[in-house]
């Protein structure tokens, strides 16, 4: 499985978001309806003019080690993936994969 990881390489997952790891399993996400994932206040409230910009998706996987719970960030500000796996004992991803979206031009709509 070591291949599966060359995306995340490749795409700076693995060393903007994660530590490098072997993926364990294959991880496919998928919805069986339609979703709208937006973020309106980026990059602030008063200037929201990322809103519906080019955004990158990363959906990691972990194994849990036994029932455990996870404490929730205080903020979304900085989040920081590799903290949030530290302070929560998760240990190494065992899958991840991640998409970019970009909104497209009015052009290049059908």
């Amino acid at each position: 499985m070591a291949r599966m990881s060359e995306p995340l390489v490749v795409g700076r997952v693995i060393g903007d978001v994660l530590e490098s790891f072997t993926p364990t399993t294959k991880m496919c996400v998928s919805y069986n309806r339609k979703q709208i994932m937006t973020d309106p206040d980026v990059p602030g409230p008063s200037d929201p003019y990322l809103r519906e910009h080019l955004h990158w998706f990363v959906f990691v996987l972990f194994k849990q080690k036994s029932r455990q719970s996870v404490n929730p960030p205080s903020s979304r500000d900085h989040f920081n993936t590799r903290n949030f796996a530290a302070e929560n004992d998760l240990g190494l991803p065992v899958a991840a994969v991640y998409f970019n979206a970009q909104r497209e031009t009015a052009a290049r709509r059908r």
